[in-house]
């Protein structure tokens, strides 16, 4: 009886993970559609990545010593979740307004068939409005959220993940797929932050961060004698630049 109720959970588990494997195996192919799953063009679905790479962070702020990114003034309940919530809601708003675009072109955000170029609404402001808003959005509220240093490392992850395969895999396909469009949109349209006069969102940010990378080689003796680290000083003054450098001097 023993070797019976043995060979019962047995098959149990083995039904199991062959039903989980057929739920994550990514199915063919289309022409008019990526496939998402194990062995697909994406191999992992965006938000469960962003979502694991969250627990993730916070597993190993439990068991880890504790290393966080913010100023103590502000490190309070009211400013962590305040900025969880802003990141969040901005990204809530980008998955509707995308969502309303798809909708009018009869396809929809989670990888469905796509029968049109969409370059309406959001879509003809920047051309990943949904990536754009976990990146700039909800990873930093996630950080300051949780305010370890782990959070930055998983949430670092997740946008590479995003920059170096979801979303050359989705630009090569619409290009083979809508070949005399999509080469003019690529270039009319920016990637991630709307264009802002002569300058692209993006580029304004790396020169804010250029500004603050300065910052830091000037003040390095400040930096180290700190108590709180090389490393922490050098993040600070990435993220809060103009003001943590006042706390300085």
């Amino acid at each position: 009886a023993h070797w019976e109720q043995m060979e019962t959970v047995q098959m149990v588990l083995d039904a199991s993970v062959e039903h989980l494997s057929s739920v994550l195996r990514a199915p063919e192919t289309k022409s008019n559609q990526l496939s998402v799953g194990f062995g697909g063009d994406i191999p992992v679905f965006p938000p469960l990545a962003i979502f694991s790479l969250f627990l993730l962070g916070l597993f190993l702020k439990m068991i880890l010593p504790s290393v966080k990114v913010l100023p103590k003034r502000l490190d309070t309940a009211s400013f962590r979740g305040s900025a969880f919530v802003v990141g969040l809601g901005i990204t809530i708003s980008c998955v509707k307004l995308t969502e309303d675009a798809f909708k009018a072109h009869s396809t929809a955000v989670n990888f469905e068939p796509v029968p049109k170029l969409c370059t309406n609404s959001i879509l003809g402001i920047v051309r990943n409005p949904i990536y754009s808003a976990a990146m700039f959005a909800l990873a930093p509220g996630l950080i300051m959220m949780s305010n370890t240093l782990y959070m930055v490392f998983t949430q670092s992850i997740m946008v590479a993940y995003l920059v170096m395969f979801v979303i050359p895999t989705e630009e090569a396909f619409l290009s083979g797929l809508f070949p005399s469009e999509y080469p003019k949109y690529l270039v009319e349209t920016p990637a991630y932050l709307p264009t802002v006069g002569p300058v692209t969102g993006f580029q304004v940010i790396l020169i804010l961060l250029a500004i603050h990378f300065l910052e830091f080689l000037w003040k390095f003796n400040i930096f180290v004698k700190r108590k709180e680290g090389l490393s922490f000083h050098f993040l600070m003054t990435m993220v809060w630049g103009y003001h943590h450098w006042l706390k300085l001097d």
